[in-house]
């Protein structure tokens, strides 16, 4: 194996990771992000996150905790019927 410098190295990943990014379309360089940016804030505290979060909006981590929480509250189950057929097909 070729031995390089770490600036060489560097130069020859930076190379190659615009060479992929330009082949991504939208839907893959979004992905991407959501990715990244859920294991950069899963890596940290809660604090972390709070503090990220009311920087963004004061109000928004407590809608998200509150989303979050209801989401696995039991949800009574209810049943529309649009056609009017007595819940048949």
């Amino acid at each position: 194996m070729i031995n390089l410098t770490e600036k060489q190295r560097e130069d020859v990943t930076r190379q190659y990771v615009q060479i992929v990014v330009d082949d991504w379309d939208t839907k893959e360089l979004v992905r991407y992000a959501i990715s990244q940016m859920t294991a950069y804030f899963d890596e940290g505290s809660l604090e972390e996150l709070k503090s990220d979060v009311d920087d963004r909006d004061k109000d928004l981590f407590d809608e998200l905790v509150d989303n979050a929480t209801q989401q696995y509250a039991e949800q009574p189950k209810t049943f529309i019927d649009i056609n009017n057929t007595g819940g048949k097909y």
